[in-house]
């Protein structure tokens, strides 16, 4: 199942992942920061970083996990394909497409976190 989603052999998959991994734990440690700073009493802090972690979340789940599995599922190349035609069908199924961009990558930053994790884990931070 990983060599179909993240690559063909073990180190093509840290390759993969390394850059979504990263990008995916700096939001969930802003999110932690905030969290922290609401704890302690600093709320305006806390708002502000939370909103920059809650947009950072859309937008690392939408386009470093979702839109490249949505791209290879439905065989979109460009986003214009979308709209060539009917304008206002490209319109609705752009609007489906980010919907479901954005819900299978919940499910692939989870799948590839972990996988990423489990990989740093078995060959060690040298690899």
């Amino acid at each position: 199942m990983f060599r179909k989603l993240f690559g063909e052999t073990e180190q093509d998959q840290i390759q993969f992942l390394h850059p979504r991994a990263i990008a995916t734990l700096v939001i969930l440690a802003l999110m932690v920061v905030a969290l922290i700073l609401h704890a302690v009493g600093l709320s305006g802090g806390a708002d502000a970083i939370a909103g920059i972690a809650e947009m950072g979340v859309a937008i690392v789940l939408l386009f470093v996990w979702g839109w490249p599995v949505v791209k290879g599922l439905f065989g979109i190349t460009a986003i214009g394909a979308i709209f060539s035609g009917n304008v206002v069908i490209g319109v609705v199924l752009f609007v489906v497409y980010l919907t479901l961009a954005y819900f299978l990558g919940i499910i692939f930053a989870f799948i590839g976190t972990i996988r990423y994790i489990y990989l740093r884990i078995k060959y060690g931070k040298n690899q």
